[in-house]
């Protein structure tokens, strides 16, 4: 039971590093340093205050590596998405390539010069009633505010602009691509290193015919007394 609370606290430890690192960079980090300790206190708890632990052979940890690589993928997922969908990275990308200076060959000025305002939308609110929205065609009947706010927005009828569905195309691409990618190359070095490493295998075996070879030596033994 004990084995069991510990397996499932370090994959849930994981399932939160993992799956969340892109918004909190230093969570593995800690993760580390808290498993660190923990490993230390564990031992002065084993070694000291506890009865010395019956030891189980077992081959793998079990349905928990199924779990493990569930989370992995799910990780992948959860974090290009986060980069993708609500990060700054896809509109910064878009404005360099597509809108910015740079997009039209000037190199005089810096390629991200006017990104905040291309990012922002002009709505024109009328002072009596601050929910209603005004046309621009409108603006000389009312008494006005201008407003800006973040969005891709026309100014003239406050449709969406063609920038805000390319924007979310590419979000979109991004995150396909991204997880595609990554959960190849997490499959490839899962490929590559093996579960049980061949040393260890090795010595089950020798260990394993050592005993094979100690049983005959044993059972011929027997014979010969008993002849």
């Amino acid at each position: 039971m004990n084995a069991h609370c510990a397996i499932c606290s370090t994959v849930i430890q994981f399932s939160f590093t993992t799956i969340f690192v892109a918004a909190f960079p230093l969570a593995p980090l800690l993760a580390l340093l808290n498993n660190i300790l923990e490993i230390r206190l564990d031992a002065i708890k084993m070694v000291r205050l506890e009865r010395r632990l019956i030891a189980m052979k077992t081959n793998d940890i079990g349905v928990w590596t199924k779990i493990l690589e569930a989370i992995g993928v799910l990780a992948v997922i959860a974090n290009g998405l986060v980069i993708g969908i609500s990060s700054d990275f896809i509109p910064r990308l878009v404005y360099r390539y597509r809108y910015g200076p740079c997009a039209s060959g000037s190199t005089s000025t810096h390629c991200m010069q006017g990104y905040i305002n291309d990012t922002l939308a002009i709505a024109f609110m009328s002072n009596n009633d601050r929910d209603e929205f005004i046309l621009p065609k409108q603006i000389n009947l009312f008494n006005i505010t201008k407003c800006s706010y973040r969005d891709y927005r026309n100014q003239e009828d406050y449709s969406l602009t063609s920038q805000f569905w390319l924007v979310l195309a590419v979000r979109f691409a991004f995150v396909v691509l991204f997880e595609h990618v990554v959960v190849l190359c997490k499959f490839i070095a899962a490929w590559f290193v093996p579960d049980n490493p061949i040393g260890v295998k090795n010595k089950r075996l020798k260990y394993k015919l050592d005993r094979l070879k100690e049983e005959l030596r044993e059972m011929k033994t027997g014979k010969s007394t008993e002849v």
